[in-house]
């Protein structure tokens, strides 16, 4: 719900633990820390605005991941400068609700989240989360994720499924400072389907080795997407989208994929009665060097 392959890659300073590590709560299991730093766009209402972002993760048991996760929009031109104490402020998101743009600093979203995997082929997960608290749960609209995977299904190898649904409320990804809102470049940073929204998604794909002389394997896929925008609107958007697709992993670190998608909109842009098609073709390449 926070951050996503939804925009465009940050260019950003990261800093993590290299390996997981104990703390005096041993029955907390390992721990690994992530914090990062990026600088956004210039086009939006605070050019060049720092997006902030840190990670707390802890396993402790063999089968259940915990998390805790927190960003924050802060800075830009236009803004007042920040000393020590607005950085403070900022971590414990003091005056986050205040509509003064002076004590206002930032624009924060926060989330826990679990893993919980059943079987050695079954996984839970899931995810709550909050728009300008400190802590999800102090969030009087939060927004959810929950989902399950399933690898080797119908004990066939390599065949896999996964079902996620996720919903929020109009709040998300807005803001009264930062009026451009959550986003990078034009896109969300958080989750594709927006605020105000409701999604479900599945999808089913299997890996075939194959090892000929162009590709080592490949992997067939077909997934099923619902959304719905401005869900708490007179008329709300429903989107349909199928689509199938192929990824060749090739020699030498390098792979390809196609795609072949279809759209359908009812309500089209919240207006009664209209409806939009679109019709989606997407080739990739990727090479890792």
């Amino acid at each position: 719900m926070l951050l996503s392959d939804n925009t465009y890659p940050l260019d950003l300073v990261k800093i993590k633990s290299a390996h997981p590590f104990m703390l005096p709560w041993e029955k907390l299991g390992k721990w690994n820390v992530d914090f990062f730093v990026a600088q956004l766009d210039k086009k939006r209402d605070y050019p060049r605005a720092n997006l902030g972002g840190l990670r707390l993760e802890c396993a402790p048991y063999d089968r259940l991941t915990l998390g805790f996760s927190r960003t924050a929009i802060f800075g830009g031109e236009g803004r007042p400068h920040l000393g020590v104490k607005n950085y403070w402020d900022i971590f414990w998101a003091r005056g986050e609700l205040s509509q003064d743009v002076s004590k206002n600093a930032s624009n924060q979203l926060s989330s826990v989240d679990f893993k919980l995997n059943i079987f050695d082929n079954l996984q839970f997960y899931g995810e709550w989360a909050g728009e300008d608290k400190f802590a999800p749960w102090e969030n009087e609209s939060p927004g959810f994720l929950a989902g399950l995977f399933v690898s080797d299904l119908f004990n066939m190898r390599s065949l896999d499924y996964r079902m996620e649904y996720a919903r929020n409320d109009a709040a998300w990804y807005t803001h009264g400072i930062y009026t451009t809102g959550y986003k990078y470049k034009g896109n969300i940073i958080g989750h594709h389907m927006g605020g105000d929204a409701q999604d479900l998604f599945m999808r089913i794909s299997r890996n075939f080795s194959e090892n000929q002389d162009y590709f080592e394997s490949f992997t067939l896929g077909g997934e099923f997407d619902y959304e719905q925008h401005g869900r708490t609107l007179a008329y709300p958007e429903d989107k349909y989208e199928v689509a199938i697709d192929g990824i060749f992993y090739l020699s030498g670190s390098k792979s390809a994929r196609l795609m072949l998608k279809r759209q359908e909109y009812r309500n089209f842009e919240n207006v009664s009665g209209t409806k939009a098609y679109n019709n989606i073709f997407e080739a990739e390449a990727n090479i890792k060097f």
